[in-house]
């Protein structure tokens, strides 16, 4: 199993794309090991979207808003379908 901070080793963010339920699930139990948190909370505590956002800081968000979204569908972004 890679590590998800790994991820952005290169990059301030990285956009996690999750297709399922149980991949979303996985997600979140993996971030949280690793000692992620979203919004201050146990990622485990929290919802998950087919999109998700990992910083450097060991943060995750939502994809919210016109800045993220612009963000996520620029081909500068780095996108990773978790697996």
């Amino acid at each position: 199993m890679n590590s998800l901070i790994d991820l952005t080793k290169e990059k301030k963010r990285v956009f996690i794309e999750l297709d399922s339920k149980e991949k979303k699930l996985a997600f979140l139990k993996q971030a949280q090991e690793e000692g992620f948190t979203i919004g201050g909370k146990e990622p485990t505590k929290c919802r998950c979207d087919s999109v998700m956002i990992l910083h450097q800081d060991y943060t995750i968000n939502h994809v919210v808003g016109a800045i993220t979204t612009m963000l996520y569908h620029s081909n500068q972004s780095v996108k990773v379908k978790y697996e």
